[in-house]
């Protein structure tokens, strides 16, 4: 009888002590670590962002829309301060690396950059956003000559930029053919999106010399 006592005991205590143990936090699933609110406009659409949007949002708005996007990791959102304004960080989930950037200044989101952790084509994003109004290009000198090909939508103020172009061989696959042609080649992916408004859009659209009204893509070559 007591050999039984003694095993039931042991049992209730294996028992309770395996349901007070805190369960890990669970890691979310790959499709719940990218964002495509861009392309889906949800929960907003351009220019809002995940309730955030350039010229009306107060920086506390931007660090509480942070902590709230599972893909973020929350450990990782810094705020950096200096005499011309406040810029917010943060890392993404999947891609380890940041992919969040929100300037501010006076308390007011001024620009927002999110770099993508998945890929885009031109054409994809063309068929989820509707035509742009621009198709521009900016040039990078350095040691090797450089350049990234972008996409505007006036209304919205979104900018969609493609990746560097780090060697003659891509620059000539894709900048010198927006330059010759005013067209984008649609296998283009995208890899950052910026909403901006303001001063830095008009800038963007009335200082460079390298910036054409959208005619369309190229298909695949």
């Amino acid at each position: 009888m007591k050999s039984k006592l003694y095993t039931l005991l042991i049992c209730t205590l294996l028992l309770t002590g395996c349901g007070e143990q805190i369960a890990p936090p669970t890691t979310p699933p790959p499709e719940a670590q990218t964002d495509r609110s861009l392309f889906t406009g949800i929960p907003c659409a351009a220019p809002c962002w995940h309730g955030l949007e350039v010229g009306r949002s107060a920086e506390s708005e931007v660090i509480s829309t942070l902590q709230k996007l599972n893909y973020v990791e929350q450990d990782t959102i810094q705020v950096s301060r200096s005499l011309s304004g406040t810029e917010i960080t943060a890392d993404c989930i999947s891609s380890a690396k940041e992919c969040l950037k929100f300037d501010v200044a006076n308390d007011l989101l001024t620009k927002m950059v999110v770099s993508l952790n998945y890929d885009v084509r031109v054409d994809e994003a063309i068929e989820h956003l509707g035509e742009p109004h621009y198709l521009g290009v900016v040039a990078i000198e350095g040691e090797t000559f450089a350049c990234e090909v972008y996409m505007v939508w006036r209304n919205s103020g979104l900018v969609l930029a493609s990746p560097v172009a780090p060697n003659r061989e891509e620059v000539a696959k894709y900048c010198d053919v927006v330059r010759d042609t005013g067209k984008v080649p649609s296998s283009l992916l995208i890899a950052e999106a910026r909403l901006i408004s303001g001063v830095e859009l008009v800038t963007l659209l009335t200082s460079s010399s390298e910036l054409f009204g959208f005619s369309g893509t190229l298909a695949d070559q």
